[in-house]
């Protein structure tokens, strides 16, 4: 699948883009991709009907590190489903990444340079499997210090009609060390985002500030598990076959909540996913989400 390989003085194996291929997507919102050491980890792979791009980065921003994951499908390609499950980047098969465009995700991690070189990317019909890497090795979450933490994802799907989409689902915490002073999610009106294992990381005070929030502005909010939500189960069940928690409840709500409170923190946070789903409940993709921890705040 011809991967070009470098590997830097320290032994850090990078995967390199083809010459003259742009790393930074305006539309997918990397402009500022591999703007600090360390260096991001690149390939490109053709395969059959199949061409797409795929980074891995990590940047310090605001004052905490981020990790940066992205896939660009080229132009010429067909549309790609894939799950990239080590980064925290899926995109449901029925719900395909459009050629011509990137689905990119961003969270914040703890260190800058724990690289994983097994990150392997299933793709396609057939689910080829690409050797990849990522930083972001294993991330046991951070230290939560006085600042604003935001996970988010970017990508497009073409819709029931055939329209192609674009969207970006953020979630953020503003932490001042010691609480979670405030919280918001921000996504297309007419999309789900479901937050999975919210039980593992958020105390009773918390689960029912958001859910209060949603519902005061006027909100949908649901508690479902996430094949029990989703409209297909056939096509749910390929999507999340490899979860671990598939039985956990997830907190589910369509569009955005603007702030919130969530009191006490333990002062860490806690990695789970985050899946946005169409207006016919149909899973579109997934990522990561950085939660603050208030389940065991003192």
């Amino acid at each position: 699948m011809g991967d070009k390989v470098l590997r830097t003085s320290c032994g850090t194996l990078l995967l390199a883009l083809l010459a003259g291929t742009s790393a930074a997507q305006s539309d997918c919102g990397t402009s500022e991709f591999d703007r600090t050491l360390p260096r991001a980890i690149r390939g490109t792979v053709t395969y059959t009907d199949l061409n797409f791009e795929w980074a891995s980065d990590v940047d310090r921003k605001d004052g905490a590190n981020y990790v940066w994951h992205y896939i660009k499908n080229s132009p010429q390609s067909s549309p790609l489903n894939f799950n990239w499950k080590k980064a925290g980047l899926r995109h449901q098969f029925v719900k395909p990444l459009p050629p011509g465009e990137t689905a990119c995700t961003q969270y914040p991690v703890a260190e800058l340079n724990n690289i994983d070189d097994d990150a392997p990317i299933t793709y396609g019909n057939n689910n080829t499997v690409q050797r990849a890497s990522i930083y972001g090795k294993n991330d046991a979450g951070i230290a939560a210090g006085q600042q604003r933490y935001t996970s988010k994802i970017s990508s497009s799907y073409s819709d029931e009609s055939g329209v192609k989409r674009h969207f970006e689902v953020s979630f953020f915490f503003d932490s001042d060390g010691a609480s979670v002073t405030k919280m918001g999610l921000a996504a297309p009106e007419d999309l789900y985002v479901a937050i999975a294992n919210v039980g593992d990381y958020w105390s009773e005070l918390t689960i029912d500030s958001l859910a209060g929030a949603a519902k005061q502005q006027k909100g949908e909010v649901n508690f479902q598990t996430l094949p029990a939500f989703a409209a297909d189960k056939g096509d749910a069940g390929s999507f999340f076959a490899d979860w671990e928690k598939i039985g956990s409840e997830a907190i589910i709500v369509k569009g955005s909540i603007q702030e919130f409170g969530a009191g006490k923190s333990s002062g860490t946070t806690g990695l789970t996913e985050m899946v946005i789903f169409d207006d016919q409940k149909q899973p579109i993709a997934s990522t990561f989400v950085a939660l603050p921890v208030t389940k065991f705040a003192p």
